[in-house]
Formats: structure tokens, sequence, C-alpha cells
């Protein structure tokens, strides 16, 4: 069982890396030799596949880093 959790949590950190790696290419994407309609195209594809891999993510790693993560926010609200 151990191991099938260690699957999951590798895969879910895999993905949000992934959700990194669209984030970054959406910055890159206004240096190319590209055109105002591929330029807007490319960056609006890029940030459905960051937030989608993102959340996508998420769901593996469970309870515990949701938890983590809206512990964190209403810390930084005052909540």
């Amino acid at each position: 069982m151990a191991r099938r959790d260690s699957w999951k949590k590798w895969s879910g950190l895999g993905l949000i890396g992934l959700s990194g790696v669209w984030f970054a290419l959406i910055f890159l994407v206004q240096f190319a030799g590209l055109g105002l309609a591929a330029r807007a195209l490319l960056s609006t594809t890029f940030l459905l596949l960051m937030e989608g891999t993102f959340y996508v993510g998420i769901f593996p790693l469970g309870k515990q880093v949701m938890s983590t993560y809206w512990r964190s926010i209403r810390l930084k609200l005052g909540f």
C-alpha cells in the first residue's frame, strides 16, 4: 500500500511541476517571432494547461496538501 501512495505523491508533484513549465512558457511566447493573434492563442492555451495540470496534480496528493494550502492562506489573511 505504501508503494501506491508513493506513486500518487510523485505523480501529483510531477503534474504541479509541469504546471510551472506551462507558466514559464507563457512568458517565453512573448519573445517568439509570432504575430499578435498567435501569441494570444498560445498564451491562453498555456494558461489553461497550467491551471488544469495544477488542479489535476492536487487530486493525487489529497487532503493533506489542500489542508496545508488553505491553512497558509488563512494565516496570511489573519483568519
